[in-house]
């Protein structure tokens, strides 16, 4: 992670402790130390900002980590839509009104 302070790329996550880091968890911050110049700054998880403060080769693997959430979530998807159609298919043919023949 590179510090917003410094510009140097040794930060990293630090401890949580106090009110104060609890409430910027609500609102997805993270508290992030300097290595170089002990600075503690708070960063979000998401949005540009915090992909700004990122080195390239970890910049390639959130965005890996990204497509690959995303194709979980489509395959997810198809599984249910297809299990629900499977399953009305089901209902349909069980609770079909027969009308007997004499």
């Amino acid at each position: 992670m590179i510090c917003p302070k410094c510009g140097e790329n040794r930060a990293h996550r630090s401890r949580r402790s106090g009110f104060g880091d609890w409430a910027n968890s609500l609102i997805l911050r993270i508290p992030y130390r300097c290595r170089s110049c002990k600075a503690r700054s708070y960063i979000s998880t998401r949005g540009e900002g915090s992909l700004r403060l990122r080195t390239p080769e970890e910049r390639r693997v959130i965005k890996l980590r990204r497509s690959l959430r995303a194709q979980k979530l489509k395959r997810e998807l198809i599984a249910y839509g297809v299990g629900s159609l499977i399953l009305a298919l089901i209902l349909y043919y069980i609770f079909q009104q027969r009308i007997p023949t004499e």
